[in-house]
């Protein structure tokens, strides 16, 4: 199922269908690192990260910043972390702030 995913994946961001691939990595995410497939979901991850633009791309960020929490890489989770507080603060999302508060 993952290949399959994958694959899906693959296609949908040779197509530039950004929004699109980057809904199959949110839910493979913790399915990947479960797996043992970490630095697969870290990549996946950027990925989204560096072609989403909608706020999709700030939950990539904050996936991401767990992933790098789990791995000990606290700095780099908090300056993630930081990061996505920054651009919520700026847009008055009072959930969205709440949610990386609590991350």
């Amino acid at each position: 199922m993952v290949s399959s995913l994958l694959e899906i994946h693959h296609h949908l961001f040779e197509a530039r269908e950004y929004e699109e691939a980057g809904a199959i990595v949110t839910p493979m995410v913790l399915f990947l690192y479960m797996q043992g497939l970490r630095e697969m979901a870290k990549e996946l991850l950027k990925k989204s990260i560096d072609s989403l633009e909608s706020g999709d791309k700030y939950v990539a960020m904050e996936n991401l910043a767990s992933l790098l929490n789990a791995k000990g890489k606290w700095q780099e989770a908090l300056d993630t972390h930081q990061e996505c507080l920054e651009i919520f603060r700026n847009i008055d999302a009072k959930s969205q702030m709440a949610s990386v508060i609590g991350q």
